[in-house]
């Protein structure tokens, strides 16, 4: 009976070391998907601001910052927001490319009432651990409204 007991004597350090690596991997999954989800919404929500200060008219200048102040805690770059307008009274196409770009007017941006605004923020979300993905991933959102 002693010769037993001496035997497996390491086998629950082994075991636990392999459930361990297990459990570590799971848990750090868990909490990248976590991040990786807050910027998710965080950049549709950027993306709803900027449609929405688009759809009151506000100057594309302005429509940029009030997205760059949405997106709390991400660097969103200027030229990573598009904007972009589709006229009133026309159905708008399947794909983006043939959506006009928005301009200002005088003070205001020049699309006119009943026009569809869209604003499209994109953010290269980078990994914290990098244990299983080392490359960054693009996330893009999309926001249409009509200018009111």
């Amino acid at each position: 009976m002693p010769r037993r007991v001496l035997e497996n004597k390491g086998t629950a350090l082994v075991e636990f070391s392999i459930v361990a690596i297990l459990l570590l991997v799971l848990a750090f999954g868990v909490i990248e998907m976590g991040f990786l989800m807050k910027d998710y919404l965080t950049l549709n929500q950027a993306a709803r601001e900027g449609a929405r200060s688009a759809a009151l008219g506000w100057s594309t200048t302005m429509i940029k910052q009030r997205v760059q102040s949405a997106a709390v805690g991400m660097t969103v770059v200027i030229d990573d927001i598009h904007l972009i307008k589709w006229p009133e009274g026309t159905t708008p196409p399947t794909d983006w490319s043939s959506w006009l770009p928005l301009g200002d007017g005088s003070v205001y941006n020049d699309a006119a009432a009943g026009d569809y605004v869209r604003t499209h923020v994109e953010y290269e979300h980078r990994w914290i651990t990098k244990i299983i993905l080392s490359a960054p991933i693009k996330i893009k959102s999309d926001m249409v409204m009509r200018r009111e």
